[in-house]
């Protein structure tokens, strides 16, 4: 797994933001990052993972490798000694909904280099997020990771990450760069913007030329795609309140990616990915504290006597 590993500071605003004035509100400083909040909740599935990245050579750096490494991820994150570790803003309204604001920082200049040989060649996936392939420092790094995972015939998984990015970049060069991957997710305008448009069902049979699995997300509406031509669909698991949706996707994807890696078809990796996603949103930041064995137990069961029901 490789991208980024970032600060994320959650906002929670209970109400619209007083332009030139003050707004009362909740921060939290998470660990963040698309790639490696992927791999901490494949971690804490059970699923062994090794996350590349870069960070600064900074004491931020170095707290968020050690907090990654203590959920249970071997981690290889180069410092960098000219960008600071990178920081994204999370702005979430009353409704949970996010917005996020990017800055610029070490996580955008993943070399190559920073993947050494062998490790990618001897893995059991590639997970690569939009987010490397979108910063022109990062993406020639993700291009060429994703080059040798295929020749080595590892298979390897990509997620959308951003439809305003990808609609920026233009969808067809990122599909033409994302050529040979056998997993893509997305969430459903993500979708829409890779298929030129289409929607739902039309979107995901649109990708499913270009993709063996696609899955789109599409929060509490749950989640459909297509496998080898086969159209599929799970419903949301109903969720009290949802306090922030921050990381949902990533969660879903790790659950997805777990399932999948265990034998299950793709409804029932899905519900290990509704599990995740829904424990996910009901508190802030993307990879909240609190998760236990229990809960672990309680997600794979979940998936497993899904997988059971479908005929």
């Amino acid at each position: 797994m490789a991208g980024d590993l970032v600060l994320d500071l959650v906002v929670q605003v209970p109400e619209r933001l007083h332009r030139g004035s003050d707004t009362w509100g909740a921060l939290h400083p998470r660990q963040g990052g698309s790639a490696a909040n992927t791999a901490a909740w494949l971690a804490r599935l059970g699923v062994p993972v090794v996350f590349c990245g870069r960070v600064g050579r900074d004491p931020l750096g170095q707290a968020l490798a050690a907090a990654l490494e203590a959920e249970g991820v071997e981690v290889r994150a180069v410092r960098d000694d000219q960008a600071p570790t990178g920081v994204i803003l999370a702005l979430v309204g009353p409704d949970g909904e996010k917005s996020m604001v990017i800055g610029p920082g070490a996580n955008h200049r993943l070399e190559a280099s920073d993947l050494p040989p062998g490790l990618v060649e001897g893995a059991g996936l590639c997970y690569l997020t939009g987010y490397s392939f979108f910063w022109e420092g990062a993406r020639d790094a993700a291009r060429a990771v994703m080059a040798r995972a295929l020749k080595a015939g590892v298979p390897v998984a990509v997620d959308a990450s951003s439809a305003a990015l990808l609609a920026r970049q233009g969808p067809e060069g990122i599909l033409q760069q994302w050529q040979g991957a056998s997993i893509l997710f997305a969430n459903e305008e993500e979708a829409a913007v890779l298929a030129g448009g289409a929607f739902r069902d039309g979107a995901a049979e649109r990708l499913g030329r270009f993709f063996p699995l696609v899955g789109v997300k599409a929060g509490p509406r749950g989640a459909w795609g297509v496998a080898l031509g086969r159209r599929w669909r799970v419903e949301a698991l109903p969720v009290p309140q949802v306090i922030d949706t921050t990381g949902c996707g990533d969660a879903w994807n790790a659950g997805m990616l777990a399932g999948l890696r265990a034998g299950l078809g793709p409804e029932a990796a899905a519900r290990l990915g509704r599990f995740v996603a829904a424990w996910v949103a009901q508190r802030p930041g993307a990879v909240p504290s609190g998760w236990t064995a229990t809960d672990r137990q309680a997600a794979w069961d979940h998936a497993n006597q899904a997988a059971a029901e479908v005929p």
